[in-house]
């Protein structure tokens, strides 16, 4: 899958979160930019979109067709609060250029995914995935080995 096709995927997904999620919070923006950051990142995680980069992504392509690795709860809520913040941080900067939160969710979904991608986040992504992978089938042949 291209990024640029990803990207449209993920604002997208980010947009619909944003519908689902806004009415909680009519006058807290910056509260709101985290909640749909972290949001966004958890529930990608449980919805399995993140295997999408590794199995898919044209970051991964050399490390194609990998399953999906555990990540703790603690690794992931750490994951999630750093998307946060740095939703907070482009959502607030794109807010003064578009005044339609619609718009604003997916462009953040869209930008952000494109910029990780860039930037090497998804790579490194891809990577501790097939790194923990390896080391849980490593656990699981030493266990049946007994």
């Amino acid at each position: 899958m291209h990024y640029i096709f990803e990207a449209l995927i993920v604002g997208t997904y980010t947009a619909i979160l944003y519908k689902l999620l806004s009415p909680l919070f009519d006058d807290e923006f910056i509260v709101f930019l985290f909640v749909l950051g972290f949001t966004k990142h958890m529930l990608g995680y449980f919805l399995s979109i993140h295997d999408l980069y590794c199995e898919y992504g044209r970051a991964c392509s050399h490390l194609s067709n990998q399953n999906k690795a555990n990540a703790s709860t603690k690794k992931m809520i750490i994951e999630s609060s750093m998307e946060a913040v740095v939703f907070v941080i482009f959502g607030y900067v794109l807010s003064f250029f578009t005044k339609d939160r619609l718009l604003l969710a997916f462009a953040l979904g869209f930008f952000l995914h494109i910029i990780a991608e860039l930037i090497g986040i998804h790579k490194k992504f891809c990577q501790r995935c097939i790194q923990t992978k390896n080391k849980l089938s490593f656990e699981a042949l030493m266990f049946h080995a007994r």
